[in-house]
């Protein structure tokens, strides 16, 4: 799944907040042929439990992670 597509499935506005939330679980999206950012199978599930993390707790913090 494109950079886009991510963007229009979590609702976010621009492609900082989808970069936010891919380094709060630390992930850097893989390039295509083309150059272009895309998200694997088990990216795209670590995101969908960090947006159900983010509705439920509104924080990119976790738990484990505060201070």
């Amino acid at each position: 799944m494109y950079v886009k597509e991510l963007c229009d499935r979590y609702k976010l506005q621009s492609r900082k907040s989808l970069y936010s939330r891919l380094e709060a679980v630390g992930l850097k999206l893989p390039k295509d042929d083309d150059g272009k950012a895309y998200a694997t199978e088990p990216m795209i599930q670590q995101l969908d439990d960090l947006d159900l993390h983010l509705k439920t707790h509104r924080s990119l913090i976790f738990k484990d992670q505060a201070m």
